[in-house]
Parts: C-alpha cells; structure tokens; sequence
C-alpha cells in the first residue's frame, strides 16, 4: 500500500475515492539523493513534499554552525504542510538517505480542503501530531538524562515505522550517522556512544550500522518510561513486535 494511504488511514478512515485521489497525487514521485534540501528555510514554495520511501529530518543551524534537529520524516510523512497556508518555511528539511519524494502543488492542497472532509481531517491531524512529537522532543532533552533520551527516541521510531509496516521482529532502519543522531538528541558524539553501549549491555537495544535491534519493546517502552499516546496512531495488530 502507498506509505501515505496508510500513514493517513492511522488518523481517520478513507473511502475508495479518497484513497484513489491520494494515489493519484502522489503518482508522480522523483528520487532525492541524500543530503538534499527538499525545503530550505526563509525559501518560498509552491509544493507539499510527502516522502514515500526514505528518511528525512527537520532541522535550524545556528550561529558558528551548531545544528538542532528537531523531526524525523520516515515514509507516509508530509514534510510541509505548513507550506500550503505559509509564504515560506520557518526551518530546512533535508534528506538523511536516498528518499523517494511525491510532490503536492498548493492548489491541489486546497482543493481537499474545500472538498474532501474526511482527507482534511487526516491532513490536520499529521499536522497536530507533528506538534505533540515536537513537545515531546523537547521534554526528553529537557528533561530525560542522556540514556534515557535515545531509548525513548528509539521506541518513537519504532511506534511510527510499525505503523507503516516497516518493522520486522523489533528490528528497522535508521539512517543516522552518530553525529545526526547526536544532532537529534542534544548530546555529544561521546555521550552518544556510552549511552548507547549501556543500552546494549543491559540487553534493551542495540545500533549498528543504521539498524536498531530492540529486543523486547515492551521493556524498553517502560525503561524510557514512553507511552505512545501522543502519537494518536489507531491500535493496529503488533504483530511484528517482539513478545516478551
């Protein structure tokens, strides 16, 4: 199935018409090599950039060249919905991996809008839980030790590409580098690697090589102490998750 068909059928139900017309939009995708400003801030666009394949991130660089990322886009997610509504974007979303990338005009956009209530709702609602991860984010630097941020980090993205079907056994990709994960979590590269290395000591999660192992979610779930309801997902089978 399209990873937006389904990413949006995890906030509301679409009949055949919707589903088609989504498909239909997101036809026409184009390949994005990593490393590729798909929206730059302060740069005005035309477009919504949904990725279909790939990973992306939300990012601001400040002064002296300190970056925060602040988002992770896997597949089904729409980069700038904002775009629709805003002249311009108020931050730069780059691409971490190869991504295959549909492109939405801002007409089309508004269409939905005036015509299609049940695809607005589903739309709006990306846009509500992009808001409740970004709280989210900022509790676990703000509040969680270095540890703990990353094992929460890994239960999000877990959560998020299972409901894509993209997990397989607690197992999926994340294409970071140390440095992009350290970006992500408000750490150094050092702090990075002893957390994760007391991770996978106490059997909770392994990464190496852009793959996360999770031996038991549930564990790790209550090890971060991450309760997934800010992600408004619909409870789906987890049928691919590790029983423990």
């Amino acid at each position: 199935m399209n990873a937006f068909v389904r990413k949006l059928e995890c906030y509301r139900s679409l009949n055949d018409s919707d589903r088609a017309l989504v498909k239909a939009l997101t036809g026409k995708a184009r390949l994005a090599e990593r490393h590729t400003d798909l929206v730059e801030e302060g740069v005005p666009t035309n477009v919504v950039h949904v990725i279909l394949n790939g990973w992306a991130i939300r990012h601001k660089t400040v002064r002296g060249g300190r970056r925060q990322i602040f988002g992770c886009l896997v597949p089904g997610d729409i980069c700038d919905l904002h775009a629709a509504l805003l002249d311009e974007m108020d931050h730069t979303v780059s691409t971490v991996s190869d991504c295959v990338i549909a492109e939405i005009r801002r007409p089309d956009i508004l269409d939905i809008v005036a015509e299609r209530p049940a695809l607005t709702r589903a739309f709006w609602w990306t846009m509500l839980v992009d808001e409740a991860v970004l709280r989210e984010w900022v509790t676990n630097i703000g509040a969680r030790d270095a540890k703990l941020r990353i094992a929460h980090l890994f239960c999000e993205v877990h959560a998020r590409l299972e409901a894509v079907g993209l997990v397989s056994e607690g197992t999926f990709k994340l294409p970071m580098t140390q440095q992009e994960l350290a970006d992500t979590v408000g750490l150094s590269i050092v702090h990075v690697n002893r957390s994760l290395r007391v991770l996978r000591e106490r059997g909770l999660a392994s990464f190496r090589n852009q793959i996360v192992e999770i031996p038991c979610v549930d564990r790790l779930r209550k090890f971060s102490d991450f309760e997934a309801s800010y992600l408004h997902l619909n409870p789906a089978p987890r049928a691919q998750s590790v029983s423990c």
